[in-house]
């Protein structure tokens, strides 16, 4: 994959026709942050590529309408793909949907991926959340140090 190094956002989607709202906030974010906007998701190797199709597709009209880049990856590590993803195109944050009801991993995964990127989290009322970065005890106190 070619490397993007402008600083970018990152929208997490999954294939549901719902998740234009997350690429609207993300643009909104992006925008105050000075950043590319960039739309990611990724899929399990599936049979029902019909269904599939036609809801990538749509999300992918409304993210270039948006002026956002799509891309769509296969894969049955989507947390792991992601953060993956995220350092290729210099993610600087990160947006995803809030989990509901069903319990996932991918929101801890990817901060434990990516621990000095910020990541939004967006419920279905458009209620976002931030899960503040790691910062590095060790780095923040050599930049405070002045020279003599």
């Amino acid at each position: 994959m070619k490397q993007n190094r402008l600083p970018s956002l990152l929208v997490c989607v999954t294939g549901q026709r719902e998740c234009i709202r997350l690429i609207k906030i993300g643009k909104e974010i992006a925008e105050k942050e000075n950043l590319q906007l960039h739309v990611l998701s990724v899929l399990r190797y599936t049979d029902d590529f019909e269904n599939t199709s036609e809801q990538i597709e749509f999300l992918y009209q409304g993210a270039h309408q948006l002026g956002a880049e799509m891309s769509i990856l296969f894969n049955e590590n989507a947390a792991l793909s992601a953060a993956g993803f995220a350092r290729d195109i210099n993610a600087q944050h990160i947006v995803t949907g809030m989990p509901g009801k069903q319990l996932s991993d991918f929101i801890g995964v990817i901060h434990v991926l990516t621990p000095t990127i910020p990541l939004s989290m967006v419920t279905n009322e458009n209620v976002v959340y931030n899960m503040v970065p790691v910062i590095d005890t060790k780095k923040s106190k050599k930049k405070q140090q002045v020279p003599a």
